[in-house]
């Protein structure tokens, strides 16, 4: 038996300010609400549904970020609806570190005796990929990095889920550091004590797209190895992420860091804390290069002013230097070369374009326009069209040696040699044009300490350009980050096998990994007989279907608008019989060339969770939070099965050799409502959930021996049961704090 999991590894002007000359945009209410702490997801998603129909589209509108954000947060809600803090989390993981603890005694006593264990190992090993994929494929997507101050050939970077990596040798080989048993493996900021390297502190939680789980600013005194939590953590109420962490040059002692509730400020190492700026979300911070007591922040209100606040005292207080109601977010840059001079990349508020750069001279006393167009925010080459994804994606950097050479990253990179007055493309999310390649969305630009090598850190890792972006090195192998949502396996090549992946499209490796198909990979499917018919989809139910291997595909639909991870699956039975579910389930006898309808009417929504019983593929279940209907004739019949079953379902699945034992698994945050087992087809069901840790649970599936072992994933991992068992255990050898979303036998 062979097991593969796949885990994750989102105004009004003041005097001296010339503002740009247009009528004032409001920033859409779903983006108001997204950086508003005390918002609930519903009204977030209420308005975004409200908006979406009136919003023209573009390829890079960022409408895509919010699905994903969606979908991640609407199955992870406390039972109120509200968000769940870190502490939740963070309980959950101390939980699950004392079971592991236990179970190594445990362990030790039954090898010491003599006898065989009850459970095997789990033995975890790396799949892949651990290499960047040709042909616009990419790593996974990092937030932040940081040089080491007294060695700049360590680099260190953050992945939104993948945790924290460093490198020894510039970025040509790469190793997690100290992350994979923390309890998020999300990181935003990072920061290193100048005078002593063995100092750091990391910022948790997604700051770009909030689609992961934030425990505030976490400790470490031996270099990274092991981290500690800090008194800046959030143990209190609503979803907070750690944006940015600033250590002052001249007194280490002094901390500031930034999250989407305001400024805080340590001047003790990060013992103790204050809040010296509240109620915006403060999304960058710079330190002016001749007074590190000059500080530069730059805030999304939650009423929709944005605006750059100034610090001339260490950040004990704050004033507005700019604000502007038509701009988004904004991104602030600094420079050695001209210490007085500040600029700041402003997003519209009106479609998240690019509104202006602005420049101060003066320490950011007095702001002017340099550019508003071309659109250098959108995804177009020739910077064309209304729109970006500012809101989620926004990075600038200012040569250290030439404060005229400016470089900004959305999703693609622009320089200007005139001080953002003009602009020319330097890198494309396209390869195979005449502009040089660096894969999409950008979330950091940095220039290494000392040169004038820029970094970029995107949806596919960290690329670095040594002459001012005339070409680009992807620097991304050894990042171990992808963050798959769905993957399947063939049986007749256990080789080979196919992961759908957040940002970086369909990925196949038989050999060795390639990027089949593009977009946000999702669900997907190997031909259980003929491998050479493999099955893909992309974000909201886009069906595609290969004949030769995965080498080429074509659309196979049967709708449209799914969920954002619509689920399919072939007959265990009968790999030409294909099903996928939206509002309605559909069939196809011929792999997808014609479908019919075999269930409609009955489902709440999109379905996001579709099972066919091995032993009888009459028998489907399908639903998703809400319901859960099955049918024991191929789809004549349906019947609502969902009985006393919370309204929180995230999978199914049925026992391999009676259809009529199925497991069901549970999301959300009520203890004790984990996973809850049938016997009768629905008729009833049991709590099975035992001590399972009060985390989401995700997905669930049961092997086909005389123990009956059930494999669960949940947001930390991986836990089994069988009849010989009267609870659940670890099983997760190998396996970092990985939230789990899929698993294969």
């Amino acid at each position: 038996m062979r097991i593969s999991i796949l885990f994750s590894l989102l105004l009004l002007p003041f005097i001296g300010i010339t503002l740009r000359s247009q009528t004032t945009q409001t920033i859409p209410q779903w983006q108001q609400l997204m950086q508003k702490p005390s918002s609930t997801f519903y009204e977030i998603q209420k308005a975004f549904n409200e908006y979406e129909p009136t919003h023209t589209h573009e390829k890079g509108d960022g409408c895509k970020a919010f699905r994903r954000w969606e979908n991640f947060w609407e199955s992870r809600l406390l039972p109120d609806g509200s968000f769940p803090t870190g502490k939740e989390l963070w309980n959950a993981v101390v939980t699950k570190r004392e079971q592991k603890r236990l179970a190594e005694i445990q362990k030790k006593k039954i090898k010491q005796k003599g006898s065989k264990l009850q459970t095997p190992l789990a033995n975890f090993t790396l799949i892949g990929p651990s290499t960047v994929i040709p042909t616009n494929g990419g790593a996974g997507r990092l937030n932040s990095m940081t040089f080491d101050p007294q060695n700049t050939n360590i680099l260190w970077v953050g992945s939104p889920g993948g945790g924290l990596w460093k490198s020894t040798n510039g970025g040509a080989s790469w190793a997690v550091s100290g992350s994979d048993q923390l309890s998020t493996l999300g990181i935003s900021a990072i920061a290193i004590d100048p005078t002593n390297s063995s100092i750091m502190y990391i910022g948790t939680g997604d700051r770009d797209a909030t689609d992961t789980y934030g425990v505030g600013l976490l400790m470490s005194t031996d270099g990274g190895t092991t981290w500690n939590s800090t008194s800046l953590n959030w143990s209190l109420t609503n979803l907070r992420t750690l944006n940015v962490i600033r250590i002052n040059p001249s007194n280490t002692q002094v901390i500031i860091a930034s999250s989407n509730i305001g400024i805080h400020k340590s001047t003790d190492g990060g013992a103790t804390w204050t809040q010296p700026l509240s109620g915006v979300n403060v999304k960058d911070i710079e330190l002016a290069p001749n007074n590190p007591n000059t500080m530069y922040a730059t805030s999304y209100n939650y009423s929709g002013n944005t605006a750059i606040y100034r610090s001339t005292d260490g950040g004990t207080t704050w004033s507005s230097v700019f604000s502007n109601a038509s701009v988004n977010r904004i991104a602030i840059a600094v420079t050695p070369h001209s210490p007085n001079t500040c600029f700041a990349l402003c997003s519209s508020a009106s479609g998240s374009g690019y509104y202006a750069l602005y420049r101060s001279t003066d320490a950011g006393t007095t702001w002017v326009s340099r550019s508003t167009t071309p659109n250098v925010l959108s995804n177009a080459s020739a910077g064309t069209g209304t729109t970006g994804q500012g809101w989620y994606d926004l990075a600038l950097a200012v040569n250290p040696n030439d404060s005229n050479d400016v470089f900004v990253g959305g999703v693609n990179i622009w320089r200007s040699t005139n001080a953002g007055t003009n602009w020319t493309i330097k890198a494309y999310w396209q390869t195979g044009t005449s502009v040089p390649y660096a894969h999409a969305d950008q979330h950091e630009l940095i220039y290494k300490p000392g040169t004038t090598e820029l970094y970029a850190c995107n949806d596919g890792g960290i690329f670095r350009t040594s002459n001012a972006g005339t070409s680009w090195t992807d620097l991304s192998n050894g990042l171990q980050i992808m963050q798959f949502y769905k993957i399947s396996q063939s049986i007749t090549n256990t080789g080979m096998l196919i992961g759908g992946a957040q940002d970086n499209g369909s990925n196949l490796v038989n050999g060795g990994w390639t990027q089949v198909y593009g977009g946000d990979g999702m669900d997907n499917a190997i031909d259980q007989a003929n491998p050479s018919y493999v099955y893909a989809s992309s974000q909201n139910g886009n069906l595609v279907r290969s004949t030769n291997g995965g080498t080429s595909f074509s659309g196979i639909s049967p709708a449209s608008n799914g969920a954002w991870v619509t689920p399919m699956m072939l007959d265990p039975n009968n790999p030409a019989n294909i099903f996928a579910a939206y509002t309605s389930v559909y069939r196809s006898n011929n792999r997808g060339t014609n479908w019919t309808t075999i269930g409609s009417g009955f489902l709440s929504g999109n379905a996001t969770f579709l099972k066919i019983a091995s032993s009888n593929s009459n028998y489907i279940a399908v639903g998703n939070s809400s319901t859960l209907y099955r049918t024991t004739n191929g789809g004549t019949n349906w019947t609502n099965i969902k009985g006393t079953l919370p309204s929180s379902i995230s999978n199914v699945a049925f026992h391999p050799t009676n259809p009529d034992i199925i497991w069901a698994t549970i999301s959300g945050w009520t203890s004790g409502s984990k996973v809850y087992k049938t016997t009768n087809g629905g008729t009833s069901w049991t709590n099975e959930s035992g001590t399972l840790p009060n985390v989401p649970t995700n997905t669930i599936i049961v092997e086909n021996s005389a123990a009956s072992g059930v494999y669960l994933g949940n947001d930390i991992g991986v836990y089994y049961k069988n009849n010989t068992l009267s609870d659940w255990v670890l099983y997760d050898d190998g396996l970092p704090n990985v939230s789990v979303r899929d698993l294969e036998i």
